[in-house]
């Protein structure tokens, strides 16, 4: 009953949200749609004709396909969208109960993001986040599903979910050897696979990455004689977030500039994207050599304000306000002390289930910190937010299993 009204309830506030908000693509979302179309069209995954790697693959496809499936519009990308997340939510659920013995965790889980603010915000987007929340929820499941069952079906799954997800946001490449690791050593220590298993399973891991990341950058191949692995956004991206710099690149030349002047003249100043974002990379590491020593607090500082902020900037509707009183106030949503709460909890359940519920803490914090630490978006911490919400779960069953196992609870069951 109380999964059945979780499930209805996922679909009725999304779909209800969108009968009530209204918003077309604009900006970064708008150009997601136009290079979409140009998959459609032409399998042509450039931003522009002089912007031909400026963004990985893994969301323009994903719209691609909805658009070939379903139809061109937004609400068949919602639907789509939210399909994913639901579906790799599910799987996570399972997952959850099968390494745990508990149903009421998947149940929770599932409660949980169907009344989680942010996913139903983004649920309304052509966007990362939105996407980006049904990817940690596979990244999740597939990994637990190869611990409980290990084999090079169950690894090469893993890899392609784990590719999906860092070709959707770059700094996810930081899940290839953390997934292994967890897949590896996840009944450590009652069960560890010989090691030449292990190096078969790792290597169907292997392939089924590079089997799905090769297209791209054979692409890049094509057009520049030489790989690009993931994007040349990088730089571009680093040098919006810290302003104006001025620095001395390594012949000495003395250069002041901001990420809009670098844009506007890079089809002039050079031959292609490629080239131009090595420039912007030299721009980039030159701030960083003069200015490492702020480095530490800077990104403590951008991860804390990802925590406090609610400002995000790729909207233009409320990110607070979905329904209005009373309704919103039924949703779950961040809050300094359940996030920190939360992601504890998260770091306890391998304690309380084995280590392979580390995959838990691993998937959230990791895609957060690495973005959020990079970039002063908010927004980073967004598709994270019910993983670590979920997290609290943890205090209640230590909570639970401290009362039950009391000497006079003992005794009154007796």
């Amino acid at each position: 009953m109380v999964l059945t009204t979780s499930v209805v309830a996922f679909w009725g506030l999304r779909a209800g949200y969108w009968m009530v908000t209204e918003e077309l693509p604009f900006s970064d979302m708008a150009d997601f749609d136009r290079v979409a179309r140009g998959i459609v069209t032409s399998f042509d995954f450039s931003w522009s004709p002089f912007w031909q790697t400026y963004t990985t693959p893994s969301l323009v496809t994903a719209r691609a396909l909805q658009i070939v499936l379903f139809g061109d519009s937004m609400t068949a990308w919602r639907i789509f969208q939210s399909a994913l997340v639901f579906v790799a939510l599910l799987w996570m659920a399972l997952e959850i109960v099968r390494a745990t013995g508990s149903r009421w965790l998947g149940i929770a889980l599932v409660s949980m993001v169907a009344l989680s603010k942010p996913s139903i915000f983004w649920s309304l987007k052509l966007s990362r986040e939105g996407f980006h929340e049904a990817l940690l929820y596979a990244v999740v499941a597939a990994t637990l599903f190869a611990i409980r069952r290990p084999g090079y079906r169950s690894y090469a799954l893993a890899g392609v979910v784990v590719t999906v997800t860092f070709l959707n946001k770059p700094n996810c490449v930081v899940f290839v050897p953390m997934v292994l690791a967890l897949m590896l050593f996840g009944r450590w220590p009652r069960e560890v696979a010989p090691l030449r298993v292990m190096a078969q399973r790792s290597a169907a891991y292997a392939i089924a990455i590079s089997t799905l990341w090769s297209p791209w950058v054979a692409r890049s191949m094509l057009i520049y004689g030489e790989p690009v692995p993931l994007s040349i956004q990088g730089p571009y991206t680093f040098l919006w977030s810290v302003g104006e710099v001025e620095v001395r690149l390594g012949d000495g030349t003395m250069v002041r500039t901001d990420v809009n002047r670098l844009q506007a003249r890079a089809d002039r100043d050079f031959p292609n994207d490629l080239a131009a974002s090595r420039y912007a990379s030299a721009i980039a590491g030159a701030w960083l050599v003069a200015n490492w020593q702020a480095l530490p607090a800077m990104a403590w500082t951008r991860v804390r304000e990802s925590l406090r902020s609610r400002t995000i900037y790729l909207t233009k509707v409320p990110r607070d306000v979905l329904f209005g009183k009373p309704l919103d106030r039924l949703l779950l949503d961040k809050q300094v002390s359940t996030i920190a709460a939360g992601a504890a909890g998260l770091v306890v359940m391998p304690f309380l289930y084995g280590p392979g519920l580390a995959v838990l803490v691993c998937v959230a914090a990791l895609s957060w910190v690495t973005a959020a630490a990079l970039v002063p978006y908010p927004r980073m911490l967004e598709a994270s937010i019910p993983l670590l919400l979920f997290g609290n779960v943890a205090w209640i069953v230590m909570g639970w299993r401290i009362w039950f196992h009391r000497p006079e609870a003992v005794v009154a069951k007796a």
